[in-house]
């Protein structure tokens, strides 16, 4: 055992062998990273699942065609509609239109579909050797090895990244990995002018970063704060000044860029003003010894200062965190009755055990090592990015895959101080077999003190085996797709081929892009959830009387009104009318309770109170209350198509999806009586 284990280690001495060894272990990391995340698309078919992807498909066809985003999306927001380039992401349609036609030169039958269907699976493999380089100029090759296949399998990564779901975090996250790697090369460069390069080429990936996502913010504010970190600690010198504040100053100017952004006045958010404040607590620092001032009395001035300027948005003189984003950055925070946010399945809190199995408790002890090079600039930055993004990825379900690189890299370092505490036990059981050959004793081997780093190092592989078994079991659930259930596609060809182009239909806004992707339909209201105005109507529809809803359809020219009933009248009971479904989220949004259901502290007192008024709860069974019922548009919906019963007077059921007899059907089409 001891003559293997020294035969193994003394391989990787030799440094043109133990560079190709690593060559092909990050190689094989990406081939399985692909391998993994192109399984969807192999086992259930190219189609892209519900929701978001469906939007980004339909804008980079758009770009691919026409060369440009439209001025206004004909189908979504009626009758205002929207600028898609104020409000989506444009350099992700641009940069997958790019690709696309670069794809074409050496697939020319590939389709725009089927490119969207396949390339997260292989951008987002772009991590893994960036996560490597990280890993080894933080630690060491063995550290980066390990945190690349950590990546490529762990659940966290691969839950927003697999084929078919096309969305922007696969184009953004190897650009953040790339800006982290160049401003590491740029504290450790030791001729000043390399310094800048790294820098310059960093803020140049954080531009890209910035047009491809709002995540981006995780770059400038973690800049800003680490740069606040060494002002704090008296450890900020020239070359880590220049690192962060040319990084910091090339994203604010380049939001400029990218019209969603400066439509939005980005330069004056308060992440811009935290940028501000970091670069001018630094610049501060730096003068301030001409005073004589002692450094505690320098760190403390910069940073009250960097405070009053971070305080100015708050004061009127610039624009604070609100909605969505305060939510991410406080899950706790309290928004006024009615609020969407508290309705969006993403902002609930994330389960990090289940996102990232048991790396996280690996990687936890490697932030104990990270904390033992508390005076390496690198090493720091590395922890505090993944304490943040952990912490991101708990108070928003969807940014797990913003922390799997650094928990990836930070379990990385357990295996790596495993594996070399392996080795020097090796060394030093082999020093004392010769001490007891030379002094003639007995050659007896101390196999014991091996077992236990030995041990450590099978159960961290072990763990990650255990990761990847989890994500390779989830590839089913994960890939499913609402859009292709059988009820739905009957439900988008009958709109197709009985309904007019121009006819606009109104459906719950979680469903407008099946609409518009599944029939080419002019819809109310969309996923977007950009103007919560809309939805509140809608909502108000959905929940008030029939009467306040014909009187909408009226308003709005509303032709059709489409509703899901499984999921807003059943829910995971699957059952109609048990009391689940998104009924809850559109009455809370149409005002209809007077207790919040998405509050710890309110939740007991809903169903207490608002709950009862529309369902009985009698010896644990949940019935309808028809008294309440029967003045719900919705629920009256879900009656008459669930049950056959006539209660409808405005609306006429034209289509219920019941392809299996003796079944209430999923999804039901209402026409607008335009004279009752």
């Amino acid at each position: 055992m001891l003559v293997g284990l020294e035969a193994l280690t003394g391989i990787f001495q030799k440094p043109l062998i133990r560079r190709c060894i690593i060559i092909l272990l990050v190689l094989g990391a990406f081939t399985l990273s692909v391998y993994i995340r192109v399984l969807p698309a192999l086992r259930y078919g190219e189609h892209l699942p519900g929701d978001d992807p469906l939007l980004h498909y339909r804008m980079t066809e758009y770009v691919v065609e026409n060369g440009a985003l439209p001025s206004r999306d004909p189908y979504a927001w009626h009758p205002w509609s929207y600028n898609p380039n104020h409000v989506l992401p444009v350099l992700h349609y641009y940069v997958g239109a790019y690709l696309y036609k670069l794809s074409k030169i050496f697939v020319p039958e590939l389709s725009i579909h089927d490119f969207c269907v396949y390339v997260p699976a292989v951008f987002s493999s772009f991590a893994i050797p960036l996560v490597y380089l990280i890993g080894r100029d933080v630690w060491d090759e063995s550290s980066g090895v390990f945190a690349a296949f950590g990546l490529a399998t762990v659940l966290a990564y691969y839950e927003r990244t697999f084929s078919s779901f096309y969305r922007h975090e696969q184009f953004a996250i190897p650009g953040i990995l790339l800006s982290i790697y160049l401003t590491i090369k740029a504290f450790k460069s030791e001729e000043l002018y390399k310094t800048i390069i790294y820098s310059m080429i960093s803020g140049f990936a954080s531009i890209y970063v910035a047009g491809m996502w709002k995540g981006f913010r995780f770059l400038l504010d973690g800049y800003a704060l680490f740069m606040l970190l060494l002002v704090f600690l008296g450890r900020i010198d020239l070359k880590s000044e220049l690192s962060l504040s040319i990084t910091m100053l090339y994203t604010i100017a380049g939001t400029l860029w990218f019209s969603n952004l400066a439509y939005t006045f980005f330069p004056d958010d308060l992440e811009a003003y935290i940028a501000y404040g970091a670069i001018l607590s630094a610049v501060i620092y730096e003068l301030l010894p001409r005073l004589k001032l002692k450094v505690r009395y320098r760190s403390l001035f910069s940073i009250v200062l960097s405070i009053v300027i971070m305080l100015l948005p708050y004061l009127g003189l610039g624009t604070p965190l609100r909605g969505r984003l305060l939510r991410v950055v406080n899950p706790f925070t309290e928004f006024e009755r009615g609020s969407v946010v508290y309705t969006v399945a993403e902002h609930s809190t994330g389960r990090l055990f289940f996102d990232f199995n048991f790396l996280l408790p690996i990687a936890l002890i490697g932030l104990v090592f990270f904390a033992k090079r508390w005076g390496d600039k690198s090493s720091l930055l590395v922890m505090l990015a993944t304490l943040t993004s952990l912490y991101f990825a708990w108070s928003m379900a969807r940014l797990p895959p913003l922390a799997a690189p650094f928990v990836a890299v930070a379990s990385g370092i357990t295996w790596s101080q495993s594996y070399k505490t392996l080795k020097d036990r090796i060394k030093t059981v082999q020093r004392i077999k010769q001490v007891r050959v030379k002094k003639r004793r007995k050659a007896k081997t101390r196999y014991d003190l091996l077992i236990s780093p030995l041990l450590l190092s099978l159960l961290i592989i072990t763990c990650l085996v255990g990761s990847s078994v989890q994500t390779y079991r989830l590839i089913p659930s994960l890939s499913y797709s609402d859009p292709l259930d059988p009820e739905w596609q009957a439900a988008f060809k009958w709109l197709r081929e009985n309904t007019d182009s121009n006819d606009v239909v109104m459906s719950w806004w979680d469903y407008g892009y099946w609409i518009v992707n599944g029939s080419m339909r002019v819809t109310m209201a969309d996923g977007l959830t950009i103007n919560s105005s809309q939805i509140r109507v809608i909502a108000t529809a959905f929940m008030g009387s029939e009467e306040e809803a014909y009187d909408i359809c009226m308003r709005y020219n509303i032709s059709y009104v489409v509703v899901d009933l499984l999921g807003e009248l059943a829910g995971n009971s699957g059952q109609l009318f048990s009391g689940d479904g998104k009924w809850v989220a559109i009455g809370w949004i149409a005002k209809k309770f007077t207790y919040n259901p998405y509050s710890p502290k309110t939740v007991r007192q809903f169903y207490q109170y608002d709950f009862k008024r529309y369902f009985q709860v009698r010896d644990s069974q949940i019935t309808l209350n028809y008294m309440t019922a029967l003045n719900i548009t919705l629920f009256k919906m879900g009656i008459e198509a669930g049950y056959n019963y006539h209660v409808l007077k405005y609306f006429r059921l034209v289509f219920p999806s019941n392809l299996t007899e003796g079944t209430a059907p999923r999804v039901a089409i209402f026409e607008v009586i335009k004279t009752p």
